[in-house]
């Protein structure tokens, strides 16, 4: 199976990675994005499918269709605020 994914350096990609490679999915990276917002934008241009975090996924509501993965695959995220 081919598919874009987040860049190397991102913590998602690997999690997204021992997801599929826990359901004996081979998935061979074809394309790079660096925020999973760009990973929407391209999915919404192009077609496909992008596994990305409930907030980046909140902002393409009604364009996009959201579904939920089973298994789960959790993500960890930073949220900064001011003091």
């Amino acid at each position: 199976m081919g598919g874009q994914s987040l860049g190397e350096e991102d913590d998602a990609r690997t999690i997204v990675q021992e997801a599929f490679s826990a359901e004996g999915i081979n998935v061979n990276w074809n394309a790079e994005v660096s925020l999973a917002a760009s990973a929407c934008a391209w999915v919404s241009a192009v077609g496909g499918c992008a596994i990305v975090d409930s907030f980046a996924a909140e902002e393409w509501r009604g364009r996009l269709v959201s579904v939920n993965t089973d298994p789960p695959i959790v993500f960890d995220l930073w949220l900064l605020r001011s003091g």
